[in-house]
């Protein structure tokens, strides 16, 4: 099979949205839409897998099966370990769907450690951590966190994601400083 070309990316999204529509796949008891992500990945070129991993994590997410979606993410985490996205999807997979914040906050530091060697996605890994750290109550995390994201500045759009505040929304009185939140809003939303 030759490689997807972008254009090829946006008739495969139209052809799953087309699929979704129609029952199950008889011969394996799976949405079609899967069975057909599911072909098209065993006979991808190497380039596309990741993409159509991607696609296949997504498919299973829109229909629930939660499991299927860990192994898919789990598959992407350890074929691309190399990519801290890949880690991070993972990450934020066991933060939000399966509440295992030991796990995820062990894979952000991992997805941290390569992002800094590669000077990319630094501050996308943190972002991850502050949500983790977050979901654990652990404030003092949460603090530390914050304070190497104002380090890092607003980041380089086109190598990482700008600042984010889902984090720091409606947290209680007291568990954070208020001049270390007043200082991470304000320069974060404001940068020199």
């Amino acid at each position: 099979m030759a490689h997807i070309e972008r254009i090829e990316w946006k008739r495969l999204r139209d052809k799953l949205a087309e699929l979704r529509a129609q029952p199950k796949d008889i011969s394996t008891g799976l949405p079609a839409s899967i069975s057909y992500l599911q072909m098209l990945y065993s006979n991808a070129m190497e380039n596309d897998k990741r993409d159509l991993l991607d696609y296949l994590g997504m498919e299973f997410s829109r229909y629930g099966m939660i499991a299927e979606e860990e192994r898919v993410l789990r598959t992407i985490a350890h074929s691309y370990a190399d990519d801290p996205t890949a880690l991070i999807g993972l990450a934020s997979f066991l933060r939000s769907e399966k509440a295992q914040y030991d796990a995820a906050l062990a894979i952000v530091n991992e997805a941290i450690s390569v992002a800094r060697s590669q000077g990319t996605m630094i501050r996308y890994c943190y972002n991850e951590r502050a949500r983790v750290a977050r979901a654990m109550n652990n404030y003092q995390l949460l603090s530390e966190t914050l304070q190497v994201l104002l380090q890092l500045g607003p980041g380089d759009p086109r190598s990482d994601i700008g600042p984010e505040f889902d984090f720091v929304r409606d947290l209680p009185n007291g568990t954070i400083d208020a001049d270390l939140l007043a200082r991470y809003i304000g320069e974060q939303r404001n940068p020199q």
